[in-house]
């Protein structure tokens, strides 16, 4: 993974995180999120496992 492609991960996760501080999502949203955050995970720990 490149130092780029983590920086962009790290402004998307910081982004994510105010997004839920601000209670923008109702409780379906907040669930189909939570869903696609594991999805997500499970790939990230994929690569991990790789390097």
């Amino acid at each position: 993974m490149s130092t780029s492609a983590l920086a962009k991960l790290t402004r998307a996760i910081e982004e994510l995180e105010r997004a839920l501080a601000g209670n923008r999502y109702g409780p379906a949203e907040r669930l189909a999120l939570k869903s696609e955050l594991e999805t997500q995970i499970q790939r990230i720990d994929e690569l991990r496992q790789r390097i």
